[in-house]
């Protein structure tokens, strides 16, 4: 069909790909989960409680919303967290992939979780980059937090 002028139908395939909303949804996640928490491994229970405290970074990196974004507000719990996150775990997402962190067979606590990232921030030239690295301290920075815009990292 493609001799007859219509549109290429791998084309077509890749451009709905690329232009998937969950995927998006799901880079825009992990890129706030490590915006927020860098690459230290956290529980899900904790993840939920931070995102919804009212001040609290993983509020302000908009880290609650990519969550609710991807489960129902009125089932977001841990075990419904880690019931998606499982669907993309190990997988690339972008520059981006959740992991669980490694536990012993014994334990009874509960799993937690990390974001990876492909690229370290400082391994590759800021020209090459297709986002700018927002860490905890560019987001108060950016919200005009007093200490952080003259370079006093201590709050």
């Amino acid at each position: 069909m493609a001799w007859a002028g219509a549109p290429d139908p791998a084309e077509l395939f890749e451009q709905n790909k690329a232009e998937d909303p969950q995927k998006v949804g799901r880079e825009v996640l992990l890129e706030a989960w490590r915006n927020v928490y860098g690459s230290e491994p956290q529980q899900l229970k904790k993840v939920l409680l931070d995102a919804d405290q009212v001040g609290h970074i993983a509020c302000r990196a908009r880290l609650g919303d990519a969550i609710s974004d991807l489960v129902p507000i009125n089932r977001l719990t841990s075990k419904s967290l880690s019931t998606l996150l499982q669907k993309f775990q190990n997988q690339w997402i972008g520059d981006f992939r959740i992991r669980k962190a490694p536990q012993s067979e014994n334990s009874k606590s509960a799993a937690n979780w990390y974001v990876e990232c492909r690229v370290k921030d400082d391994e590759q030239p800021m020209a090459k980059t297709r986002r700018t690295a927002v860490t905890p301290l560019t987001v108060l920075a950016a919200e005009g937090v007093e200490g952080v815009k003259r370079g006093n990292s201590r709050l």
